[in-house]
């Protein structure tokens, strides 16, 4: 395979891996499965092309990223699902990040009235 086309075989890799992570940091994470198939071949195209060790190792730090984004999504799925599916709700104060990505926690305020029988 050419240099030329090995640049696009790249180009596109990298480009996948970058719509990959939007999604995953939207959320939107029900496409991703369809994008495996042209990862798939992207990947198996990159390996015929051969490609500068560069090339290689910026490819597995954006797919290790993204994994890294899939594994703490899929944590926070499961905690979520926890706490909803639990029959006694932890009253721990929530975790929650802004814009900017620093931490708040958000505690429930216990209320003043009481009920008197």
């Amino acid at each position: 395979m050419t240099l030329f086309k090995a640049l696009n075989t790249l180009d596109a890799l990298e480009d996948l891996l970058e719509r990959e992570r939007r999604l995953i940091l939207t959320g939107d994470l029900d496409p991703l499965a369809r994008l495996a198939p042209e990862k798939s071949r992207l990947l198996e195209r990159m390996a015929r092309a051969g490609g500068t060790a560069q090339a290689f190792e910026r490819l597995r730090r954006k797919t290790e990223r993204n994994q890294d984004l899939l594994l703490a999504a899929a944590r926070g799925i499961r905690s979520a699902a926890a706490r909803l599916t639990s029959p006694n709700p932890v009253q721990a104060p929530l975790r929650t990040y802004d814009r900017s990505g620093q931490a708040q926690t958000l505690s429930q305020s216990r209320s003043s009235l009481e009920k008197r029988s």
